[in-house]
């Protein structure tokens, strides 16, 4: 009786356990097939650009666009060129959309099907037609602004007092913010003069055969007055974002892979895991819908973009995947060596470990930029368009409580001739004057930057420069070395430490030379520059405030730029981090920590709970092990918190053999990322602070997930433990010798003969 009592318990345990592992299974599939379809979904959207396939002028005066047209279109590799008007809708016309401005386009051009190219090339019509080429009242939207004011194909559109039919909706882009809609040029010159389109710039289509690149330096020389956007450079952000995300897909498909087999292969019998894990995958499928739907509807709100999109041509991979991952975990199934599980997840965990430390680079970044910004410059004080002429500096000297001012002026590249090709940071580097009354900066550059070399300026020798960090390097510049700004030569008697922080300042290019110089150097003798103060620290921020409308009343000046606006405009230069919404400066900085903190922290969710299921994995199959071990030390007198101490050690031996790689790899990956980018991209920034907190994260994580398994193992009794393993043994030992006296064994039995 007793035996009987106890194959049924045993029988009742095995279940239990398999539906444990089919849960493990289910939940590692849906979330690894989830992370995959947002990692597809997001390079679905980036990977397609127009990058090398068109050029982009900008015109510097006010010629005449017909002119500029027959230029552009002689010169040598050019195809055709169209020049793009834009001008903005008014407030009444988008109330609803709660944007700041929606744009609306007007291409100018002899070919038809030119006269709808989108401000995006890459964008294809998602409803509709374009309109017809010299229609005056037919509008083509963004999706984003279709989405915003609910208009469908045959509703109206208001521009100022005309009336607009929508014909044609554009499809989503996660590059050009959809706050936009076109016109014909006809319909553009109908408005009323108020809303009357200015040129933004031209679009010249080089010839198939031509290198865009030879064909935008023709134009850069042959026409003196346009700016040429290097195709170069936009070539070399596309690839670099092409690596970023190969690399993101590549490590959610080895993670889902390794989540999904591991937590598989302990599944009976095994065409049971192909089937769990395709109805897995389905639902992480559905997950990873829902989660990109309510991204979208945010972004679409914000940012006017649509950053993921799940195709059928993704959707359709996802499901082959899942399919491959139940018969990968078919094949490999069985119960694994201890071993292998450790590494296998210890991979997992660095891993995950990785990707947590690069999205943390990218956050820290944004944050100490501004923190840094804040704590140096918050008494700074810059008086934009005020020209600091000697009467002007005579009123300031008499404001009460002012402790010095920086006067700065902005005098152009030092070579003239880059000044027209808009890139990376230019080699020959851009030069300011600067005089300093015992004051501390200036808002361009809202940090404190020591010397990496040498000192400053003596404001009595009219030939000395200080010059940044990368331009020393590129340039081989040595403190007392000779360099030329528009060939008047200037001794080096400083190099300034590298800047880390505001990926769009220039500081790691800049030459500092005195105001002096900067006048000799420009052949301008009224040169000037704009005021920076430096003001008494405030008590609180309406203090402030009342401090610097004094300063406004008496110096008769409409304007002040805080600190609080720079922050702003630094904030605009990292990814998703600005916004269309009416937003004052305070707004915007918040809008941009809470978007980058909601993409870390929710792929941190993503990435911890894939972390602690591969664990809770692991450690059922040690405990299944470790069964008739558990059993006598519970019969010998051990109490369940010992047992638990004992088992959330090895969880944590494992948190530590995955998180610490997983540190030093995220680290190694984000230096390589900053090398691969260029001058203005965005430095990943790596901190003490982030390392340790994902290996905290990691190790407490895998201690977590290890003990839910550990409880409900130690929590049996101990007596039906051993008498289960014990008939376990008995009847593996009652098979084996049924084996070993079977006919077709092989071997002698007694009373026979060899078979």
């Amino acid at each position: 009786m007793l035996q009987h009592d106890a194959v049924k318990s045993n029988d009742k345990r095995e279940k239990s356990i398999q539906r444990w592992y089919q849960r493990l299974a289910i939940a590692g599939t849906a979330l690894g097939i989830l992370i995959i379809t947002l990692a597809g979904a997001w390079a679905e959207a980036r990977w397609p650009h127009a990058a090398g396939t068109y050029i982009t002028v900008k015109s510097r005066s006010s010629a005449d666009v017909a002119d500029v047209l027959w230029q552009l279109r002689r010169v040598d590799g050019v195809r055709d060129a169209i020049a793009v008007f834009r001008s903005s809708l008014t407030a009444d016309d988008i109330e609803g959309t709660g944007w700041r401005n929606v744009w609306f386009y007007a291409n100018q051009t002899d070919a038809s099907w030119l006269a709808f190219l989108p401000p995006d090339p890459t964008l294809r019509l998602h409803q509709g037609r374009l309109p017809a080429v010299h229609s005056l009242n037919e509008v083509v939207l963004g999706y984003e602004l279709a989405q915003a004011l609910h208009l469908g194909i045959g509703d109206r559109l208001t521009i100022q007092p005309r009336s607009f039919t929508v014909v044609g909706i554009w499809r989503p882009s996660s590059y050009l913010p959809g706050n936009f809609s076109q016109i014909s040029a006809a319909a553009a010159e109908s408005v009323t003069l108020s809303s009357l389109p200015s040129l933004d710039h031209f679009v010249v289509l080089p010839v198939s055969t031509e290198d865009a690149g030879e064909t935008a330096r023709r134009i850069w020389r042959k026409i003196p007055d346009v700016e040429v956007l290097s195709p170069e450079w936009e070539l070399a952000r596309a690839s670099r974002e092409h690596t970023i995300l190969g690399l993101t897909l590549s490590a959610a498909v080895a993670l889902a892979v390794l989540l999904s087999v591991l937590l598989s292969a302990n599944l009976t019998p095994q065409r049971e895991a192909w089937r769990v894990t395709v109805l897995a995958g389905m639902a992480g499928l559905a997950g990873g819908w829902g989660v990109a739907f309510a991204a979208n509807l945010y972004c679409g709100h914000t940012l006017g973009l649509t950053p993921l999109q799940l195709t059928p041509r993704l959707a359709l991979a996802v499901l082959a995947l899942a399919g491959g991952l139940g018969l990968l975990a078919a094949w490999v199934g069985g119960h694994w060596p201890w071993s292998i599980r450790c590494a296998t997840t210890a991979l997992m965990l660095a891993l995950c470990g990785t990707a947590l430390v690069t999205l943390g680079t990218l956050n820290e970044s944004l944050n100490v930029s501004l923190d840094e910004a804040q704590r140096t410059a918050a008494d700074w004080v810059t008086l934009p368009g005020v020209q600091a002429d000697a009467a002007f500096l005579r009123d300031v000297g008499r404001l009460p409580g002012v402790r010095g001012y920086t006067i700065e002026g902005y005098g152009g590249l030092a070579n003239e001739d880059e000044e027209r090709w808009v890139g990376p940071w230019p080699s020959s580097g851009v030069f300011y004057g600067m005089q300093v009354i015992s004051g501390e900066g200036t808002l361009s550059v809202p940090y404190h930057l020591g010397y990496w070399r040498g000192g400053p300026l003596n404001p009595e020798k009219p030939d000395e420069a200080v010059v940044g960090y990368n331009l020393a390097q590129e340039q081989g510049l040595e403190v007392g070395d000779t360099m030329r700004i528009r060939d008047v030569p200037f001794t080096v008697v400083g190099i300034r430490e590298r800047l880390r922080y505001d990926p769009d300042n220039d500081a790691n290019y800049r030459i500092d030379i005195s105001m002096e110089a900067l006048r000799r150097v420009l052949h301008d003798p009224f040169a000037l520059g704009e005021l920076t103060l430096l003001v008494p620290p405030a008590r609180s921020q309406q203090e402030k405030s009342i401090f610097l409308q004094e300063i406004g009343t008496r110096l008769n000046v409409g304007r002040l730029l805080t600190v609080k606006a720079r922050l702003a405009e630094i904030t605009r230069s990292y990814p998703a981090a600005w916004t269309l919404t009416q937003a004052n400066a305070l707004d915007s900085i918040r809008h941009a920590r809470a978007i980058h903190a909601g993409i870390v922290v929710l792929c941190s969710v993503l990435l911890l709970a894939a972390s602690a299921l591969a664990v809770a994995g692991t450690m059922t199959g040690r405990l299944m092990q470790d069964e008739l071990r558990v059993g006598l030390l519970k019969a010998l007198g051990a109490d369940e918190g010992m047992l638990l101490g004992d088992y959330l050690q090895m969880a944590a031996i494992l948190g530590l053999a995955g998180g610490l790689p997983g540190v030093l790899g995220g680290w190694e990956l984000s230096t390589w990322l900053n090398q691969l980018g260029s001058s203005t991209s965005v430095e990943l920034l790596f901190t003490p602070r982030l390392g340790a907190a994902v290996f905290f994260f990691i190790v407490l994580t895998a201690m977590i997930a290890a003990i839910a398994p550990v409880s409900r193992a130690i929590r049996q009794d101990a007596t039906r433990i051993l008498y289960s393993t014990s008939l376990i043994e008995r009847e593996a030992e009652s098979l084996t010798k049924a084996t070993a006296s079977s006919p077709m064994s092989g071997t002698v039995t007694p009373g026979g003969s060899e078979s």
